[in-house]
């Protein structure tokens, strides 16, 4: 498996809609898929479909302890 788990430092738990898109920007190289692991799953969804229009990216909005097979 080619898979990678990073910690992420540096956004607050509460970054806006904004910040948190601008620091996804900054991906070199971008990622194939996101996977989207907290907040309300109607948000969680809105935001995930938000990232798959401006990235083009696969983004998967789980829902607590939803597990994903790689």
């Amino acid at each position: 498996m080619g898979a990678d788990v990073q910690a992420i430092d540096g956004l607050s738990a509460h970054a806006n809609r904004h910040t948190v898109m601008d620091w996804l920007a900054h991906f070199s190289p971008e990622p194939d898929r996101a996977m989207l692991v907290h907040g309300e799953a109607n948000v969680a969804d809105g935001f995930a479909e938000f990232v798959r229009q401006r990235f083009n990216w696969e983004v998967n909005a789980l829902a607590t302890h939803e597990t994903f097979e790689l």
